[in-house]
């Protein structure tokens, strides 16, 4: 199930996924909770692609509801949001991968198979990133697309230690 606003213009990319998979993908506007409840409930529902900021009301409505609630959740942080795992799903139980896309489809910091297994709040920036802090401001560089990116002003980030993966960890100043 894709929960996600449909600014983030997700959908052709998340339907070819689904398909190579031969998985169906349901869309269901982030509004139209009651819905997308039914839709877990009636398709057995194990996946939730959801912005950061609405997967805790989504989740929380799930739990109010009795609805069965999905395994797998892949959520999608803003650039200037807190790039922070909502605590509804902090459970043993449920799977989350995260990431941060600067604009639709631009993913520029994401988490490896530990960080998502550990539910960890750090991230590893994307290739052919490059980031840069100035104070209390963070920016990445992106040369290698067709139009550079230059400079984009990100969450302020720093870098906690190193992964188990062997890239830098990044975690979000508080």
């Amino acid at each position: 199930m894709m929960r996600l606003p449909l600014f983030w213009q997700l959908e052709p990319a998340l339907h070819a996924a689904c398909r190579a998979a031969g998985a169906p993908i349901f869309i269901n506007e982030p509004e139209n909770t009651q819905v997308g409840a039914e839709a877990v409930r009636q398709a057995n529902i194990d996946t939730v692609v959801s912005e950061a900021a609405d997967a805790p009301a989504f989740s929380s409505y799930l739990a109010q509801k009795n609805s069965p609630r999905p395994h797998n959740w892949i959520l999608v942080h803003r650039p200037k949001a807190e790039w922070m795992l909502p605590g509804a799903l902090v459970e043993k139980d449920v799977r989350v991968a995260q990431e941060v896309h600067l604009f639709p489809g631009m993913v520029a910091f994401s988490q490896c198979e530990a960080l998502a297994d550990a539910k960890a709040t750090g991230f590893h920036l994307c290739e052919d990133f490059f980031l840069e802090n100035l104070g209390a401001h963070s920016y990445v560089t992106n040369a290698a697309l067709l139009v550079p990116l230059e400079r984009f002003e990100i969450a302020p980030v720093r870098e906690k230690s190193a992964c188990v993966c062997g890239k830098p960890i990044l975690e979000p100043v508080r």
